[in-house]
């Protein structure tokens, strides 16, 4: 359609062994479990999850980013929702905020 303004989502940064909270079904209203990123995706990742009572990690592939408005609910629902710990947050602003501009242009914080 003319003039239609076309928006690209860019999935935040994220690499393999990060640590970070992985919902269930997607909903930031339930309680997170801790969880590691095994594989990086263009728009999702692949997280191992340490879930309350469980003696093994529970595998969950396809899992996008909370911020992701294009992820369809049964998606969500199976494969549920990653995002930022509190202290990845703040380290990775600290990463941004003491990166020199030259840095960031080469895409040494944000290409891994």
């Amino acid at each position: 359609m003319m003039g239609e303004t076309i928006k690209v989502y860019r999935m935040p940064f994220v690499e393999i062994g990060m640590s970070v909270l992985w919902y269930p079904d997607g909903d930031t209203g339930h309680q997170p479990h801790p969880a590691f990123i095994t594989a990086v995706g263009q728009d999702s990742v692949c997280v191992n999850i340490m879930a309350p009572n469980n003696y093994n990690f529970m595998i969950r592939d396809g899992a996008r980013h909370v911020s992701d408005s294009r992820i369809k609910e049964a998606e969500r629902k199976e494969a549920g929702a990653w995002d930022y710990t509190p202290f990845t947050r703040r380290m990775l602003n600290l990463l941004l905020e003491f990166t020199p501009k030259s840095e960031l242009q080469k895409g040494a914080v944000t290409s891994g």
